[in-house]
């Protein structure tokens, strides 16, 4: 990657977010990495991948160590990523989920990972310090989850976020309203906070409150979702989601 499209990405980090963004997300903790931690991740990936199961080392054990003490801090687990994704292509992640409450399952999810992988071998090249991030695990209907759109710190528009997955979903479109209000809220915090003017963030909507879940480039590289960067002028703050099929005559 191009160095100034990384230095257009890297304010979307975890690591990049300003206090007052943090504090719209979820609890967490940062774990920072030792180069010798991240040469032994990096070297662990094939080995886990075949194996199915953490590559033991000196380093990793240090780091399994100090991850743990992060992860326990959230009694009903956690999710472990670096700052610009999560683990969610590992083989563990993908039959067990994302949730852990050790650090040796979250070890394994980050080893396994191509994306954590990337990321890591991205940062290094960039010479930013790689840092993970142990997260407490909060639930929601992921029909909740929407994908907003930031332009000029004003909010263009709201996807499903899972539309090809999920499809039609009857609950999101009953509660349609009320989740669209639920960002609308949340956006009046949020673009004060934010140290971006264009962004897409990521949010879930619990109990009737938008939680921050990410941020991304306002480019191609993040998914439009119901709307088209090809058509940006037809992102027109609305609430879109999918819609039943109407049944052929």
């Amino acid at each position: 990657m191009p160095r100034a499209r990384y230095d257009r990405i890297r304010p979307t980090f975890i690591e990049s977010w300003p206090a007052a963004v943090a504090a719209l997300s979820v609890p967490q903790r940062c774990v920072r990495l030792s180069d010798s931690e991240i040469g032994d991740l990096l070297a662990a990936h094939h080995w886990s991948l075949v194996n199915g199961q953490i590559r033991e080392s000196a380093a990793l054990r240090e780091l399994q160590d100090r991850l743990d003490a992060a992860v326990k801090e959230f009694p009903g687990g956690a999710i472990v990523r670096t700052g610009v994704r999560s683990p969610k292509d590992s083989p563990a992640a993908l039959r067990d989920g994302l949730r852990v409450v050790d650090a040796r399952a979250a070890l394994l999810r980050l080893a396994q990972s191509s994306r954590v992988v990337d990321d890591l071998r991205l940062q290094l090249h960039h010479g930013d310090a790689p840092r993970l991030f142990a997260r407490r695990w909060v639930e929601w209907e992921p029909w909740t989850e929407l994908r907003c759109f930031m332009r000029g710190r004003r909010l263009i528009g709201v996807s499903q976020y899972d539309c090809k997955g999920l499809g039609f979903q009857p609950a999101l479109v009953e509660r349609a309203g009320e989740l669209h209000q639920a960002v609308r809220g949340f956006f009046e915090e949020f673009r004060s906070a934010v140290h971006l003017d264009d962004v897409v963030f990521d949010v879930a909507v619990v109990q009737g409150r938008a939680v921050l879940i990410e941020l991304n480039p306002f480019s191609r590289a993040s998914d439009a979702c119901l709307f088209d960067w090809d058509h940006l002028e037809r992102f027109d703050g609305s609430f879109r989601c999918v819609q039943p099929t109407a049944p052929r005559a």
